[in-house]
């Protein structure tokens, strides 16, 4: 062999040029050793935008646990090698892999820093939601990220120039097979195994076991993002019986609304509206004063949501569902916006934004809305692509009467945009500002602009309240926040308040996902209602404010409902991260009969969301 051949069985292109079985070996060692060591680099910039906020020691941690860095690892390699089979050009295989798990993991860097949430596999069909939201966030080059291009364009120029070997098609063929027959295994036994997950990769030492970013951030991000697809996919619960879930919901049945006790609802989503009072905040007793004074006239309570900072749509279909989670709705799914139609509601609504955003357009339609009204079919004419409350509310108020005036009954559910973080942490946007305290400029701009926002909501609010207790027509509305507002990157402006939001404890518990509903009556709903609407409700998951709702409206509902009523009474807060309020305490360990109650509501929920039962009203 030439002096040129034998440097071509390294770094050549064509393994027919080393035919001797020592070359042979070097030639594959070479080759197939620098694609492994170059998903080893890949995994390792992973772990280092997947870290987040966590800080050197948790990149570390992936380390002294070599379980986590080898299930980050093992999907990179494969895919790598995989696509080297498939078009025998390594610097090409590093590119691809690179594209695919490097912007995942930067998509995933910038969720945890604005929303305090992982990326995870059901938001994939939310991309495009993410996108159209992503100009309001200041998104910049990081040192971190900047570092990790480097690394990849270092990298594929490597491969270029020094790993250039090229192998047989029947050597291709093999490993392909071998990688592809090991993908389903792999799954089943170890990346689906939720002991795997939760015991044999525990890694607590820098992280929070009661924060749910933070168990997921404390396993890496490739690892624990493949294995969100657990949740994404809606596969039954634990020894799930088909026939079992039946017969509890069979124990109850459906009730009509009375005629006579017949009267329209205006609900309310408001985006990121909560009251700051409940969390200890000094010096905003008057701007929310008319906000107090609207409570003190309706049915109140806490609103422990999923959610922080963003997700508006966990929260909002959780209401209109009566479930404890949300699922990927791609066809009519049960809910009470169904009854009401079906018990000859009108049932509409609007939001002052896309009707692409969260695909609304769609799964409204699939929980039952006749007629939903987003930007494009109304709300443009007031700006685009979103309207603030000023004209939101005239506008709401204004399309609710029509539906009344329509002779029929109406539900109208409506949720604002007006509140939606960030807020400008350069300049006050809303003029003069309303607090002053001793926090850096980044965060006064911060609280003084949501303030602000606030300030405005409650002003059109009592407005929208004086409106309809004119109206000669009996009228309920239903107002609630969907989550706590996002207060800087990293929640600094909580810290800097002094605001506790360790979910470790009850406190910071209730701190982080607690806001407010309040239920207000005029007098004509209340005369037909034979309720005052007046008094403090419980603290309740969203999935329970539509049983508060009908039982303050003297409904009896479905019987579904009927069933989470019972539940409720033990179980009022059922946490998507995992844990609970029990008898007051945050926990996240069930046992005895509220066990056997959370196992029978997943049942329940399971067997409803596969069996549609408002066949009538979906005709």
């Amino acid at each position: 062999m030439t002096e040129t051949k034998q440097r071509h069985f390294l770094f050549g292109t064509d393994i027919s040029v080393c035919a001797e079985p020592r070359r042979r070996f070097c030639f594959y060692l070479w080759n197939y050793g620098m694609l492994i060591l170059s998903a080893v680099g890949l995994c390792f910039l992973t772990l280092l935008l997947g870290v987040g906020d966590g800080g050197r020691e948790l990149l570390l941690d992936y380390f002294r646990h070599p379980l986590i860095f080898f299930l980050n690892f093992l999907p990179i390699c494969l895919f790598e090698l995989l696509l080297y089979c498939l078009i025998n050009r390594s610097w090409a295989a590093f590119l691809v892999t690179a594209v695919v798990f490097v912007t995942a993991s930067v998509g995933n860097y910038f969720k945890l820093k604005f929303r305090d949430d992982a990326f995870m596999f059901s938001d994939i069909t939310a991309i495009h939601t993410a996108l159209g939201v992503s100009s309001n966030y200041n998104i910049t080059l990081t040192r971190r990220i900047a570092f990790c291009l480097a690394c990849v364009i270092v990298g594929t120029l490597f491969l270029y120039f020094f790993v250039r070997g090229r192998t047989t098609g029947k050597v291709r063929i093999i490993t392909a097979a071998v990688i592809a027959l090991s993908i389903w295994p792999l799954w089943k036994l170890v990346y689906s195994d939720s002991a795997t997950y939760s015991v044999k990769t525990a890694n607590f030492e820098h992280a929070s076991r009661w924060e749910a970013t933070d168990v997921f951030v404390s396993k890496g991000f490739v690892y624990p993002f493949i294995h969100s697809i657990v949740t994404a996919i809606d596969t039954p619960p634990d020894e799930y019986d088909e026939q079992t879930a039946k017969d509890t919901l069979s124990a109850y049945s459906d009730s009509d609304i009375p005629e006579n006790k017949k009267v329209n609802i205006l609900a309310l989503q408001l985006e990121a509206f909560s009251d700051l009072t409940t969390v200890g905040m000094q010096g905003v007793d008057d701007i929310y004063a008319d906000y107090h004074a609207l409570e003190a006239e309706s049915y109140t309570g806490n609103l422990l949501t999923n959610v922080f900072g963003g997700g508006t749509i966990d929260t909002e279909r959780c209401f209109l569902t009566g479930y404890t989670q949300l699922k990927d709705y791609r066809r009519a799914t049960n809910s009470y916006v169904w009854y009401l139609r079906q018990q000859g509601y009108t049932t509409g609504g609007s939001h002052p934004c896309l009707r692409t955003f969260y695909n609304r357009y769609n799964v409204n339609t699939y929980l039952g809305f006749e007629n939903y009204l987003f930007t494009e079919e109304y709300y443009e004419k007031f700006g685009y692509p979103v309207t603030y409350d000023d004209d939101f509310f005239p506008e709401m108020l204004r399309l609710f009467k029509d539906d009344v005036a329509s002779g029929k009954d109406a539900f109208s559910f409506n949720v604002s945009y007006q509140g939606h973080g960030p807020y400008n942490t350069g300049a006050l946007d809303w003029g003069d500002p309303v607090w002053s305290g001793s926090v850096s400029e980044y965060s006064y701009n911060v609280i003084n602009n949501y303030l602000c926002s606030v300030k405005n909501t409650i002003e059109n609010l009592c407005m929208l309240k004086d409106e309809l207790e004119a109206m000669d027509e009996p009228v309920v509305l239903v107002v609630y926040g969907d989550h706590k507002p996002w207060l800087g990157d990293d929640s600094v402006t909580y810290s800097e308040l002094g605001i506790n939001l360790d979910r470790s404890t009850t406190e910071g518990f209730r701190n982080y996902y607690t806001t407010r509903y309040l239920i207000w009556a005029n007098d004509a709903a209340k005369e037909i209602c034979g309720s005052s609407f007046v008094g403090e409700g419980p603290d309740i998951s969203p999935c329970y404010l539509m049983n508060e709702l009908f039982s303050q409206l003297g409904w009896e509902g479905t019987a579904y409902m009927k069933f989470m009523n019972d539940m409720e009474i033990s179980l009022p807060v059922i946490n998507t991260s995992g844990f609970y309020l029990a008898d007051g305490e945050v926990t996240d360990s069930l046992s005895g009969s509220l066990l056997e109650q959370k196992r029978m509501i997943d049942d329940v929920q399971y067997y409803m969301r596969r069996n549609f039962l408002y066949s009538e009203a979906a005709s």
